[in-house]
């Protein structure tokens, strides 16, 4: 397994290791076709509440691993349904343990037509540090309780956190590993659990956007492109029409343009952390039924009231 170092947030700014990528830069309207820019400047893939793992060796960290009610942590719906909420949050706590305790998260990401879609980073011996440096991270002698500070819960949840499955794990004096249940934190079509913001002060432009072509991604094909009012954070509805030119044409699809894009694209449309990509689902009998004609796209306006706008490159990607 690939070694990965994932989430590491302290309040302190520990570290926090990046993904590399690339930006995209328009030219005559398009952000180009490949996929995105690594992590777009996120930490890493994985430890937000104790530092990530640094390597894949899971039974390499202590003893054999033990689910145990000594820890509890949880989050509430908030959180595994839109993690960029005002109420998301979660509790973590690790109960009867003396203080010297050190503790690794482990993830699972799940962030669709993503590079990282999928990307696991587990914990091994190196990748367990004491909780004592973390601040976020308080122990109360009298009850022998480490707990993770409730004023940096919402911190770190828009700071680090990442859409997937999340698990705690914790080494003792003597050597023994205690790992968490696993919790999801939710968030459709985003790489992150920032709240999409304007960059325009509210401002809304123009519909705008472009019409990349048919690619193929796992073995199914999609229409990709990205649709946004300039300054709206909201996703934005599009309608597909096919045809032979712009007269002759039909409605095929509607859909919403609600998937996580490149920093190019929020440059074009003057929003932080939205959601402006689509991915048009085509089933093979699609293809074959519509094989060859031309594909033209609309975004529809939502909030601008300047009039629905056919996409930039409509008419040049056919069905393939």
């Amino acid at each position: 397994m690939k070694k990965v170092l994932i989430l590491f947030f302290t309040l302190m700014g520990l570290v926090a290791c990046g993904g590399s990528g690339k930006d995209f830069s328009s030219g005559n309207g398009s952000l180009g076709s490949d996929e995105g820019d690594g992590n777009n400047g996120e930490g890493g893939n994985g430890g937000i509440f104790i530092p990530g793992p640094g390597g894949n060796g899971s039974g390499n960290g202590g003893g054999e691993p033990v689910v145990t009610n000594k820890i509890s942590f949880t989050n509430n719906d908030y959180a595994q349904a839109n993690c960029s909420s005002s109420a998301a949050s979660f509790s973590a706590t690790l109960s009867d343990v003396d203080e010297n305790i050190k503790g690794c998260t482990s993830s699972i990401l799940n962030i669709p037509f993503h590079a990282d879609h999928g990307k696991i980073a587990t914990c091994d011996a190196a990748s367990f540090v004491s909780l004592k440096d973390l601040p976020n991270w308080e122990y109360n002698a009298s009850t022998r309780t480490w707990t993770f500070k409730s004023e940096d819960v919402l911190s770190t949840i828009r700071q680090v956190v990442r859409p997937g499955q999340y698990k705690m794990e914790f080494l003792d004096s003597q050597g023994n590993k205690y790992v968490s249940n696993d919790i999801h934190f939710g968030r459709a079509g985003a790489q992150n659990c920032r709240p999409a913001v304007s960059q325009t002060n509210g401002v809304i432009g123009d519909v705008k956007g472009y019409v990349d072509s048919v690619v193929t991604i796992n073995n199914k094909k999609y229409l990709k492109g990205w649709a946004c009012e300039e300054g709206n954070p909201k996703s934005l509805t599009i309608h597909v029409y096919l045809g032979t030119t712009l007269a002759n044409k039909t409605l095929f699809k509607t859909h919403t343009a609600n998937m996580f894009h490149e920093t190019g694209v929020s440059n074009e449309c003057k929003t932080s952390e939205a959601q402006h990509r689509f991915y048009v689902p085509l089933t093979d009998q699609e293809v074959n039924t519509h094989s060859g004609k031309k594909i033209y796209v609309y975004g529809i306006q939502q909030d601008s009231g300047t009039g629905n706008k056919l996409l930039v490159n409509s008419g040049t990607p056919t069905i393939n």
